[in-house]
């Protein structure tokens, strides 16, 4: 197992599903605020999040001339962008009901003369886990190890996904070359959508961790649907069988390679 992975080898599954349920929870905002601002376009009815990968951390992308808001998975601090540049008044989940994060947003929003009507916090899909009102407080410095793994997998495998990226790109024209990293919110998961030469689509990703594995995981996965846990077991590579097995950076491309072609 190469540097850069998180230790998994005292994670409790009880404690990640936790960590994740605040992380998760945590990103709908942001895409609560992509909806709302970024209109739909043809073929996709709400606009992607992005890893961007020199700050290690999500982003929306730009609404309203230039902003974006920003999530740091490792501690859940979020904040506006102006220009890529970030605002002084963060906001820290911990501690904090959905209603307290709705009126941070609104606020925000207030201060740069944004229309507030437009923002919703409806989601573009159905979620599972989803704190609303003052149902629950987060209680996410409880569960840093589990965001740290999160958040160390998440910057781990977009090398690993690029890699595979270029790999694919030496013998075929590959679309998905050279494009930022997308974050799928609705299933918590970081990676490419790669166009193949027969037309098809295939996404290739890593992600947070869902109801049936207690650790990130990377996949391939020809059907798109973004809210999907059956994966082909043969399309999967958790962060346990990577330490377990002792996977190299070389064996794990290879593998994800082999899967998208």
């Amino acid at each position: 197992m190469t540097a850069g992975w998180p230790n998994i080898s005292a994670l409790s599954t009880t404690d990640f599903q936790r960590g994740l349920k605040n992380a998760h929870n945590a990103l709908y905002w942001l895409i609560r605020i992509t909806n709302s601002y970024i209109p739909a376009t043809s073929g996709q009815p709400y606009a992607d999040l992005n890893w961007d990968g020199d700050k290690k951390m999500v982003v929306t992308p730009m609404f309203e001339g230039n902003l974006q808001v920003a999530l740091e998975l490792h501690n859940l601090e979020m904040y506006f962008l102006e220009d890529g540049e970030a605002s002084k008044h963060s906001f820290w989940f911990d501690d904090r009901t959905p209603a307290h994060v709705q009126a941070w947003m609104l606020v925000e929003l207030l201060h740069r003369g944004k229309d507030r009507d437009k923002f919703s916090i409806d989601l573009p899909y159905a979620a599972d886990n989803l704190w609303m009102g003052d149902s629950e407080e987060h209680d996410s410095s409880e569960f840093m190890a589990e965001l740290s793994v999160i958040n160390q997998s998440f910057i781990k495998s977009a090398g690993i996904l690029n890699d595979v990226v270029a790999q694919l790109g030496q013998s075929r024209d590959n679309p998905a070359a050279g494009t930022s990293l997308s974050i799928w919110s609705r299933s918590f998961a970081i990676g490419h959508d790669m166009k193949l030469g027969n037309g098809s689509t295939v996404r290739m990703g890593m992600s947070a961790g869902d109801q049936l594995r207690g650790c990130p995981f990377f996949f391939v996965d020809a059907t798109g649907d973004d809210a999907r846990i059956d994966y082909n077991p043969n399309n999967v590579v958790s962060l346990k069988r990577i330490s377990e097995d002792n996977m190299s950076d070389a064996d794990i491309v290879e593998i994800l390679t082999k899967a998208v072609a």
